[in-house]
């Protein structure tokens, strides 16, 4: 999960199950489909730092090995 969601300056990234992962991949677009951010996610609990992105609707993506686990959409409010 992603929260806050909508977020301001940062966002806390949770995974469900860590035991599994041996390092997801965070991609974030914007509306118009450009990556913004590109991370890798190896805790079971992360911060993204998100005072860079805009006001406005971005689309998340999250992938283990090119598969897809989660994606969504999140709001920005700066």
């Amino acid at each position: 999960t992603i929260a806050p969601n909508p977020f301001k300056t940062s966002a806390t990234i949770t995974l469900n199950d860590a035991s599994k992962n041996k390092g997801y991949e965070l991609k974030v677009f914007n509306e118009l489909g450009k990556e913004v951010i590109n991370t890798l996610i190896i805790d079971q609990v992360t911060s993204l730092k998100t005072g860079q992105l805009h006001s406005g609707i971005y689309f998340y993506r999250v992938s283990d090995s090119g598969k897809v686990v989660q994606s969504g959409k999140l709001i920005s409010l700066q």
